[in-house]
């Protein structure tokens, strides 16, 4: 009795062992699934605390290790609340284009790196007018360039030390120039589909539309009656970060069973120089790393096609990058921009802008409050 008791205690043992085995094997042959985020877009709406992985001990040393790999600009789109949830992918930056033939008409030059907010409205003012005599005006300095530009030119921001700061000198001083702007038009809305007609010469656009217009065929249907090109942003002085970017970053879940080979993945896809590299080529963005940007292979991209010799180098790229700031600030949800937006928009429109900022300041902290 106890040997038979024995055996099958033996056996039991054994079956246990085998049923384990067999599924230690079943799961080692399963697929592993990286919970990886992408986060793109005009605000950070997704990462927290609790929903993603704070990297900065990885980060500290995978900084030690790998010094200035990233633009600044591409990596602090990843940083919130001084903790870091994700690695920068792709950026897209936005330049100014030019009609060249409309200043070379008007014997205007196109304006060089480091061009102040003065000068392009001069040229803005002696452009805009009646070409043909019928008294409406049919020549234009620009379109499209809106508040949000302007306040990157003079170095504003919608928040300082985690206020809402609509009624800030900067502020105040964008839209006052946006206002001058648009008054050249007298009321005329100037419309990107003017810039494609040739009627305006300056126009912001990112770096993905410059990319996708510029070469051939495209640009034989929208594009094909003028020359143009793409150059840095105007700023208020030559040492203003003037140009606004988004960025497309990796995150990690917190809720990742394999955080180590998660991370393994995002620092393939985020820095090695290899697949930056084709991703600039293949997308329509621009690397997050310097040495793609300024490598050769990046200078013969931009050249190739119809881009020709008044393309947008691979260097004036990186000095854009070097001079570029966030476009959206962390905080505010895409949502909440858009009002932001459509009433600074309204008092534009209206020309009230100096008794409505106080207006809409109280308004945005309100919905700010309750989360809209």
């Amino acid at each position: 009795m106890k040997l038979k008791r024995k055996h099958l205690c033996w056996g039991i043992g054994l079956l246990v062992v085998l049923c384990a085995s067999a599924g230690f094997y079943w799961w080692k042959q399963q697929p592993t699934v990286l919970h990886i985020g992408v986060y793109a877009g005009s605000s950070w709406d997704v990462p927290t605390s609790q929903r993603s992985h704070a990297l900065d001990r990885a980060i500290q040393k995978f900084e030690k290790s790998h010094p200035h790999v990233f633009y600044p600009v591409a990596f602090e789109s990843g940083v919130y609340q001084g903790q870091t949830y994700a690695l920068p992918y792709e950026s897209n930056p936005i330049l100014m284009c030019v009609n060249k033939d409309l200043l070379d008409k008007e014997g205007i030059a196109v304006p060089k790196e480091g061009w102040t907010l003065e000068e392009f409205y001069t040229i803005c003012k002696k452009l805009t007018k009646d070409t043909n005599g019928d008294g409406q005006l049919d020549q234009f300095g620009s379109t499209e360039y809106t508040w949000k530009e302007a306040l990157a030119a003079n170095g504003g921001h919608l928040f300082q030390g985690g206020m809402l700061k609509l009624t800030a000198p900067e502020v105040k001083e964008s839209l006052t120039f946006l206002q001058k702007l648009e008054d050249l038009n007298k009321n005329y809305k100037v419309s990107s589909k003017d810039f494609d007609q040739g009627k305006v010469a300056f126009y912001p656009m990112t770096l993905a539309q410059y990319r996708t217009y510029k070469p051939y065929p495209y640009h034989v249907s929208k594009y094909s009656n003028f020359t143009w090109t793409c150059i840095p942003m105007p700023a208020k002085s030559k040492t203003t970060k003037a140009t606004l970017v988004t960025t497309t970053s990796f995150a990690m879940s917190a809720r990742s069973s394999h955080s180590k080979l998660a991370w393994e993945l995002m620092q393939v896809l985020t820095e090695d120089p290899d697949i930056q590299q084709t991703l600039f080529a293949q997308s329509q963005g621009i690397s997050v790393m310097p040495q793609v940007v300024k490598s050769r292979s990046s200078k013969d991209l931009l050249q190739v096609d119809d881009f020709g010799t008044d393309s947008l180098t691979n260097q004036t790229l990186n000095r854009i990058m070097e001079q570029a700031v966030e476009s959206s600030p962390k905080n505010v949800s895409k949502e909440l921009l858009e009002k932001l937006d459509y009433l600074i928009g309204n008092a534009l429109r209206d020309q009230d802008v100096e008794n409505r900022l106080p207006q809409i300041q109280r308004e945005i902290e309100s919905s700010l409050q309750v989360g809209v």
